[in-house]
């Protein structure tokens, strides 16, 4: 989160319509307040307001980030793409197992690339590219449902 908010106060400066949204994360645990950055906490989907949220936040992000080195949020990540959201995370083993090495919706975080490179990318895509990439994150996760998931293991039982 710190390295997320660095690469954010960074870029605030030319992009002043920036928001930063934390999901699962509490302004306490980092101690850091800001104009233009939210904390939401814990949202629990079976709350119907925080449900609401949830998704209203998905639907609306530009870009869904995880710049974590040892976890990586790989379902809500997978989520966010269903929503036509583009990723930035760093490449680690269940997310590159799935989706592979180099990724067509989004930008990976490692030695070529830093958070605030990968976000500025973003910011700069003309809206054709961020388009495509919003297809693209989309495409390659819209078989991801339960009921794909259940008839597959229907077939297989």
């Amino acid at each position: 989160a710190l390295e997320l908010i660095e690469a954010f106060n960074k870029l605030k400066s030319n992009h002043s319509e920036l928001e930063l949204h934390f999901i699962g994360l509490n302004e306490n645990e980092t101690r850091i307040k800001a104009n233009g950055i939210y904390y939401h906490g814990y949202l629990n989907k079976s709350v119907s307001l925080e449900n609401d949220l949830y998704y209203k936040l998905l639907s609306e992000a530009m870009v869904i980030i995880n710049s974590t080195k040892d976890w990586g949020g790989f379902s809500s990540t997978t989520e966010a793409m269903y929503f036509y959201t583009p990723v930035i995370t760093r490449p680690y083993d269940e997310f590159t197992e799935t989706y592979g090495s180099t990724i067509d919706f989004g930008y990976f975080i490692d030695q070529h690339n830093t958070l605030s490179n990968c976000i500025e990318r973003i910011l700069k895509n003309s809206k054709e590219e961020q388009l495509k990439l919003m297809d693209a994150a989309h495409t390659r996760v819209k078989d991801f449902t339960w009921s794909n998931y259940i008839s597959k293991m229907l077939g297989l039982i």
